[in-house]
């Protein structure tokens, strides 16, 4: 008995599948002619009977949605301001598109009909009837740069908001209007857009968008990271900067680049050292300056030793590094991040890192040059008509208050105020005992200066090859500076080089040699 219901149970079960499955093909098939449903008509083709001598905006709408397949679209807003606006109507059957010509006449609005959607705007651009229909069937596929498909790839018709995406393997299928524009876009890669022709397969293989892509800085010893990952501020920047910053000195290219970050040239020029403070001033009368590593290595940067009672400054470890030879600058701030370096970074950290052969076929040659002219902007009005002295303070000395008498002769007062006499041409003896008139000399302050220079010239070739890569790198820098007797001179030959030992070793060679030669004494005839 329990064998002979189970035989029934199996049996039922067994109808009912094939119910269940002839009712999943009916409604497929549904699907399918609802699918192959007629194609929108124009606006121009369809007829509509409003009935109506005079209606508000709202039942006109109302009416030719019930009369036909359309559906209008538009704002909320518009539609609020509009809906209760009286309108003059035809009461014969007439188009669509003869109704909507009525409507736009009395209020002003524009219609657009992309399918059996019409679109309400306010727009003064453009027709007051613009027609969309879809009516040709293209497919294709959208792959990467490796030709794999790329799903979920947006496929739109310009100007619409009409598309579809593409499936799991990139593949798309759409309607589109007689010679519309296909827009297609996906998160990374470059937009591209395309002019529909005659043909009904359309296949496109899109570029990865530089600009997206995630920002990965060279952090301590070296270490690549996602800059978004970082708990810390980090500040790059790129031998595009650089080069356009067209500085002879490398700390001269961080100006206005990085917050945080105040850069002062010290009155020697680009020669002589440069101030780096980052985030202030951490102490009051110790070493202020970040520490300075070069491809992981760090240098010696210090602001020279000129100072109140004179000195020489020949600029810091910074100064000889190449700015043509630099592909990243990067900023550490802070001491989280300069953390690996110890207590030399409590000031933060500048991370330069070379250029080096790239992977690429070919020899690669580059040339570069920048040349640059300094003249003093102004210089300070004195007063030449007195010389040096004291005025009536000595006068009750008989010397007139003016000079000193030496056998009979006038000399120049040795005085540091210019309440002397007046320079009228008297013949006086000067400082070294020569015999001179006393006369204004206009230009003795300006004659110090000169007009300088900067120019530099860099030649870099490079190539690789699968396990190796190298550049070689010349450059021929030339300064004068607005003193004369200023120079410097600089030839600088740069190597760097990658060599691939294995899969898991590869060893990274560095050489540079930079020959200075500097005249900074100022020549005495000029004072």
């Amino acid at each position: 008995m329990k064998c002979k219901l189970l035989k029934i149970s199996l049996m039922l079960g067994k109808y009912a599948m094939y119910g269940i499955m002839i009712q999943c093909i009916g409604f497929t098939l549904l699907l399918a002619s609802e699918g192959k449903a007629q194609k929108s008509k124009s606006v121009k083709e369809t007829y509509v009977q409003v009935g109506l001598e005079s209606a508000n905006l709202g039942e006109v709408i109302k009416r030719i949605e019930s009369q036909t397949d359309y559906k209008f679209v538009y704002q909320n807003k518009l539609y609020r301001n509009k809906k209760d606006l009286k309108l003059a109507l035809p009461t014969d059957q007439t188009s669509v598109a003869d109704v909507l010509m009525v409507i736009s006449e009395q209020s002003g609005l524009k219609f657009k009909q992309i399918n059996n959607n019409i679109n309400i705007n306010s727009s003064d651009e453009g027709e007051v009837i613009e027609i969309i229909l879809a009516d040709v069937d293209i497919s294709g596929k959208i792959i990467d740069e490796n030709g794999e498909g790329l799903p979920g790839a947006s496929v739109l018709i310009k100007g619409t908001a009409s598309g579809t995406t593409t499936d799991l393997e990139g593949n798309y299928k759409l309607s589109v209007p007689e010679n519309a524009i296909l827009a297609v876009s996906y998160v990374g890669y470059v937009n591209q857009e395309i002019m529909l022709d005659a043909r009904t397969t359309y296949d496109f293989t899109m570029e990865l968008d530089a600009s997206q892509l995630e920002e990965i800085v060279v952090t301590a010893f070296g270490l690549e990271r996602d800059k978004k990952s970082m708990g810390y501020a980090v500040s790059e920047v790129s031998s595009k900067q650089i080069e356009r910053a067209s500085t002879p000195n490398i700390s001269g290219a961080l100006y206005g680049q990085t917050a945080g970050v105040q850069v002062s040239q010290s009155s020697g020029g680009p020669t002589s050292s440069t101030n780096i403070i980052i985030r202030g001033n951490a102490s009051i009368t110790e070493f202020n300056q970040p520490l300075i590593v070069v491809d992981g290595i760090p240098i010696a940067h210090d602001t020279g030793g000129f100072g109140r009672w004179g000195g020489g400054d020949a600029g810091g470890g910074i100064n000889d590094i190449n700015p043509a030879d630099v592909e990243t600058m990067v900023v550490l701030k802070g001491a989280n991040a300069a953390a690996l370096y110890g207590s030399k970074a409590a000031n933060g950290v500048i991370m330069i890192t070379t250029k080096k052969g790239t992977k690429k076929e070919g020899l690669g040659i580059q040339f570069s040059t920048n040349y640059t002219v300094d003249r003093i902007a102004f210089v300070p009005d004195f007063q030449n008509k007195y010389g040096a002295g004291y005025g009536q303070q000595n006068l009750a000395a008989g010397n007139d208050g003016y000079f000193n008498l030496t056998d009979g002769v006038r000399t120049l007062r040795n005085a540091w105020a210019s309440f002397g006499p007046e320079m009228d041409g008297e013949m006086i003896r000067w400082y070294d005992g020569e015999m001179r008139p006393y006369s204004p000399q206009p230009n003795n302050y300006r004659d110090i200066f000169t007009e300088g220079h900067t120019g530099s010239s860099t030649l870099s070739i490079s190539n690789s090859s699968e396990n190796a890569t190298f550049r070689l790198a010349y450059t021929n820098y030339d300064h004068a500076g607005i003193f004369h007797n200023a120079t410097q001179k600089r030839n600088v030959f740069a190597l760097n080089t990658n060599i691939k030992v294995s899969n898991k070793v590869s060893a990274d060679i560095a050489l540079n040699y930079n020959k200075i030669d500097r005249a900074t004494h100022l020549d005495l005839k000029y004072l």
